[in-house]
């Protein structure tokens, strides 16, 4: 399967939602009415979620918001 990256990576390799919402700006209207998924060790998975941190965790603090994936 392949892939490419069209938003690159700023912090540490990793992204930020400001990465993230410049992303999603460039889509196309067909592009943003289609299902959300993300890829963990080459599986892909919907997203089902957007959540906000409530307390802190051993990774997220309080507020961070975060995706869910079935």
């Amino acid at each position: 399967m392949g892939f490419r990256r069209t938003a690159p990576a700023t912090i540490n390799n990793k992204m930020t939602y400001n990465d993230i919402l410049e992303f999603i700006d460039n889509l196309d209207e067909e592009q943003l009415e289609k299902r959300a998924f993300v890829m963990v060790d080459e599986e892909i998975y919907p997203i089902t979620q957007t959540l906000i941190q409530e307390g802190t965790s051993e990774q997220l603090t309080d507020g961070d918001p975060y995706l869910v994936i079935d």
